[in-house]
């Protein structure tokens, strides 16, 4: 997903939820990629460290996504990426990203259950909130919500 915020920039976000954050593929894609950005993102990628590394180790659609936020922004605007994971994800994703990316775009770690902790009681919120409460995913609660697994599916269930 990608937002521009007038007066801001350029966020784009990768949003994951049930799978890992994304690597490039295979050694043959990999080597596809880094043919298509060399010439057009001379400035943004490390290149010394995308020639010598592995696919698997490269998250090819974070800096895909760096690539399109830094060409759309303004010189008076900021190129953010996002990655939006769930809060157990242990993938050590800004030491990736950064080892491929110069600090020309940004970069931010958030997650879900930060979104849900953020959201304010009023009724506005109340659809938004009762989603995080009783998503699911491979049949158990998705989010750990104030740092416990949800009790309101494990009750519904349980009845």
């Amino acid at each position: 997903m990608c937002l521009h915020v007038a007066g801001f920039g350029w966020l784009f976000i990768e949003a994951k939820f049930g799978s890992p954050t994304g690597a490039a593929r295979s050694d043959e894609y990999f080597r596809l990629w880094r043919e298509r950005y060399r010439e057009s993102c001379k400035d943004i990628f490390i290149w010394d460290a995308l020639d010598e590394a592995e696919a698997a180790d490269v998250p090819e659609q974070l800096l895909r996504n760096a690539a399109y936020a830094h060409y759309l922004a303004d010189e008076d605007e900021r190129a953010v990426v996002v990655a939006l994971v769930r809060e157990g994800d242990r993938t050590p994703i800004e030491a990736r990203f950064r080892r491929f990316c110069t600090d020309t775009v940004e970069f931010r770690r958030a997650t879900w259950e930060s979104i849900y902790r953020v959201l304010a009681d009023a009724s506005k919120f109340s659809a938004l909130r009762a989603y995080f409460e009783n998503k699911t995913l491979n049949l158990r609660p998705a989010f750990r919500l104030n740092g416990e697994p949800n009790r309101s599916i494990r009750a519904a269930t349980s009845a």
